[in-house]
Formats: C-alpha cells, sequence, structure tokens
C-alpha cells in the first residue's frame, strides 16, 4: 500500500522529468536550428572562397626581389630602432610624426604630391589620464585617370599604432598604458604601409582608366577604432560622401607580413573565437592571404571578384569571407569599416592578424620576429595587389 505523501511525490517527479526532458529537446531543437540558421547564411551571404595561387613562381624573380627588399626597409624604419611606437600620446607623438614625415618623403621621392587631411580630436575625451596631441591627419596621394567620370579605387593603410596596454584588443579604456613603450607594430601596421607604398610606386608611370588614390590614415587602433569623430578614415570617408565622391572600392591593408608557419599557433585564436573563424573560412594555416569584408555595399561579393583576379596574377593563395552583425555593428577588419558605414563597398586584405599570429598588439611584433619566410610571402601578396589592382583600374 502506497500512502498518499508518498504517490504525490512520486507524482510531482514524475512531472519535473517530463518537464527537464521537453526543456532539453526544446533546447536541442533550438541548436539544431541556429546550428542550421548559420550555415544557411554562411552559405548564402558568406561569399566563403578558396582560390589557388595561378601566377608564374618564374616569372618576375628581379622584381619580386625589389618588392621584398623594399618592404623590409620600410617595416625597418617605421618599427625599428629609430621608429616604434607611434600614436598621439606623449613622446610617442614624435615618432608618429616622424613616421608621417618619412611617408610623405617617399610619396616625393616616387613623383607623387602629398596633400594632408588634418582633423582635430577631443583632447579631453581620449586623454586616457595623459597629454594626447588634439591634432592628427591623413596623407593622401593619387594617379589621376584619363576618365574623371569614372568611380575611383581608395587604397588605404594605417601608419599609427596602439598604445601599450594590459588588454590586447584595446577595448578596455582602464588598462591603456600610454606612457609606456607600446608595440613597435612592424606587421601591424609597418605592413600595411609597406604594400600602400609598392603599390603606389608600382603605378608611378602609369596611366590608369580610372583614378587610384592611396591614403595613409591616423587613428586607426583604439582608442579610436571605430570613433566617427576620431578615426582617420571614419573622417575622411565622411568628407568623401559630403564631396559626393564615387568610389568603385576601398581597399585596407593591414597585418600582411606572417607566412612562417613558426609565427602561427596564436593563442588569440583559441576557444570559440577559433572555432568561429574556422566555421566562416579562415583556418589556421598561414599559407594564404584573406580578403575580409561584411555585408554592406555588396562588399562580400565584390571582394570575392578582386580575389579570384588576385590568385590570376598571385603566387599565394586568397581566401574569402565576408561577416554579419556583431555586437550590433558589421564585422570590420580595419578601416574598411568606416567606408562601409558610408555606403562604399571595401574589404580588408590581410594575413588575419591575431587569428594567426600571438605578436599582434605585444611588443614582440618586430621585425626581428619576420623571417625570409614571411617576406617571400609578403612580396608575392604585393605583387598579385600591384597586377590586380591595375587591371581593375582599366575596367
Amino acid at each position: 500500500m502506497v500512502s498518499e505523501g508518498t504517490s504525490n511525490s512520486r507524482g510531482h517527479f514524475d512531472f519535473v522529468k517530463k518537464k527537464l526532458k521537453r526543456i532539453g529537446l526544446i533546447l536541442i531543437v533550438g541548436a539544431v536550428m541556429v546550428v542550421m540558421a548559420a550555415f544557411l547564411l554562411r552559405l548564402r551571404y558568406g561569399h566563403i572562397a578558396y582560390f589557388a595561387p595561378a601566377g608564374d613562381s618564374t616569372r618576375d624573380t628581379a622584381l619580386h626581389q625589389e618588392i621584398r627588399t623594399n618592404l623590409e626597409q620600410t617595416i625597418r624604419v617605421l618599427a625599428g630602432t629609430n621608429g616604434g611606437s607611434r600614436h598621439l600620446y606623449g613622446t610617442n607623438a614624435l615618432k608618429l610624426q616622424a613616421a608621417a614625415d618619412w611617408i610623405t618623403g617617399q610619396f616625393k621621392q616616387m613623383g607623387y604630391d602629398p596633400t594632408n587631411f588634418y582633423f582635430t580630436i577631443d583632447s579631453n575625451k581620449y586623454s586616457l589620464g595623459r597629454v594626447v596631441q588634439s591634432q592628427a591627419y591623413n596623407i593622401i596621394v593619387e594617379r589621376r585617370g584619363t576618365n574623371d567620370s569614372a568611380d575611383i579605387i581608395v587604397v588605404g593603410a594605417h601608419y599609427d599604432t596602439m598604445p601599450a596596454s594590459m588588454d590586447w584588443t584595446g577595448t578596455k579604456a582602464g588598462e591603456f598604458r600610454p606612457e609606456e613603450v607600446g608595440t613597435p607594430g612592424a606587421n601591424d601596421n609597418a605592413s600595411g604601409i609597406a604594400a600602400l607604398l609598392e603599390i603606389a610606386r608600382s603605378m608611378t608611370n602609369a596611366l590608369p582608366h580610372r583614378t587610384v588614390r592611396f591614403v595613409a590614415f591616423a587613428n586607426e587602433e583604439p582608442p579610436f577604432f571605430q570613433k566617427p569623430d576620431a578615426m582617420g578614415s571614419y573622417l575622411y570617408a565622411q568628407w568623401c560622401t559630403n564631396q559626393s565622391v564615387k568610389i568603385k572600392m576601398m581597399i585596407s591593408l593591414d597585418a600582411l607580413a606572417v607566412y612562417d608557419p613558426t609565427n602561427r599557433q596564436s593563442i588569440k585564436r583559441s576557444g570559440l573565437k577559433g572555432a568561429a573563424a574556422s566555421f566562416w573560412g579562415i583556418p589556421d594555416e598561414p599559407n594564404y592571404v584573406a580578403f575580409m569584408s561584411n555585408w554592406t555595399a555588396d562588399s562580400g561579393r565584390q571582394a570575392k571578384e578582386w580575389a579570384q583576379m588576385f590568385a590570376k596574377h598571385s603566387r599565394m593563395a586568397v581566401r574569402t569571407a565576408s561577416l554579419p552583425f556583431i555586437n550590433g555593428e558589421y564585422f570590420a577588419w580595419s578601416d574598411d569599416w568606416s567606408f562601409t558605414r558610408h555606403g562604399y563597398p571595401a574589404f580588408t586584405v590581410t594575413d588575419t592578424a591575431f587569428y594567426r599570429s600571438a605578436r599582434y598588439h605585444e611588443l614582440s611584433d618586430s621585425i626581428t620576429n619576420l623571417t625570409e619566410t614571411d617576406f617571400a610571402g609578403f612580396a608575392d601578396v604585393v605583387l598579385g595587389l600591384n597586377r590586380t589592382i591595375w587591371e581593375m583600374a582599366n575596367k
């Protein structure tokens, strides 16, 4: 005989058990639906692709070596003993200015006529408790096209570095230590400026159909990243919009120099972040360059077209990925964000930065940690970009 109390307890237990099973089933179904939705979004909007290199490995050996030498020289100047930490805080502002002066001098030696795009930041808002310069500027040159009515191509790279911080992401204002020596920024982003200069050099005597504009941007790094009142590329993209400048494509060059397997295995890729990168077509291998974009302004589809053309001219493989909203904002790698925010198509060319190298935003991001393999791969990428941009400028 079972007492009434025992029967009620057993009934309650069975009810709870059924309830938990139902909840578990709902969670499983929900998880399956989320995974299916992610795969569908990846398939429909991800523009994920891999293009094997088709460039002739025996062609232009002398040009490849010349580019490789120039790339190393630029990184050595900007991130070496006399360069290094370049931002608006304290004495680092002197190195930022020195970098700007050197970049300007390089453009002039090529025969360009640089102009500066000045802007002012709120020194109180961005002080981080330290002295901060209130004025910065972008450096602009262009190779004028034969058709003034054709949409232009903008190629850009930032020349600043992130201030020293206890947090490598630069998202926590309280972790900045701007009075300390920060990352020398060999890969992020002396490499981007090196590529920018080489692409500009390749067009010194060219006469393209459409204008190609080269811009060295200030204030890409935190605490200015994605800040509309302080990020150099955002303010310039805003100016382009106000002036009704028609832009066919904006190409951002950021972190381009790591291809040696000994330089990979980034701990910053661990966990869900690394799994998400692999899911979205960015594997943990150093044998490709990536054209990264987001879902705005048809950027993903067009970046894929550019990548296909790049592979035709390059000895380096290329992968593409276009990413969606993250934390209420479209994913962006670098200065491409500024242009997509204004409706211009854009993508970033990158070695994938922190997804590949643990030295990202660290003191160890120095030229001494870049190898012959890195520079050989970097030169392959730049040679491919030279030819791709030239071909696109004449379409």
